[in-house]
């Protein structure tokens, strides 16, 4: 096999993942939780949608808030280790690192989902006031999605290594 058709072979996977890492890290700017009917009535315009970088501003003022300091600060150390764990994501994946962003990649979903129970489990959301916006759902869409095209392409790169090795062999 030549290079310009394993290099064929792996555009698709690649783009897959750069793709995917891509759409994560605009996920931070989309709506990770939208207000209810009722919390529509009773909410400023600016807190009907609110994204993760929102929830940042909001949980940030949750830390100064001295019996809640604990509480804001774990949700933004989980916030702070999903954005980082995206950009490492995005990096990998536009080097066409198929492990690395295997690993940030579960690594992200763990926290995110780490994120969503904290949520649920205090009862901050789902409440009356918000529901989970689209990119809570999307974070696990995207995840799937580039946990997909980076086995696909460490599959795709170990066979062309093994048949590489085949040919130099003969």
């Amino acid at each position: 096999m030549n290079l310009r058709k394993q290099n064929k072979k792996q555009l698709i996977p690649s783009w897959l993942m750069i793709i995917a890492s891509f759409s994560l890290a605009v996920a931070f700017f989309l709506p990770y939780v939208t207000a209810t009917d009722a919390g529509r009535n009773l909410l400023g315009a600016s807190e009907i949608n609110v994204s993760l970088l929102g929830m940042i501003k909001i949980h940030r003022d949750l830390a100064a808030t001295p019996p809640y300091e604990l509480v804001g600060t774990i949700v933004l150390v989980l916030i702070g280790l999903i954005a980082l764990f995206t950009v490492l994501s995005l990096l990998f994946s536009l080097l066409k690192k198929p492990l690395p962003t295997l690993i940030f990649a579960v690594l992200n979903f763990a926290v995110f989902s780490v994120l969503k129970w904290d949520l649920t489990d205090r009862r901050v959301i789902p409440s009356g006031l918000y529901n989970w916006g689209f990119s809570c759902y999307y974070l696990y869409i995207g995840s799937v999605l580039l946990f997909a095209g980076a086995i696909w392409l460490l599959v795709v790169k170990r066979k062309a290594k093994k048949k590489l090795k085949e040919q130099e062999e003969l």
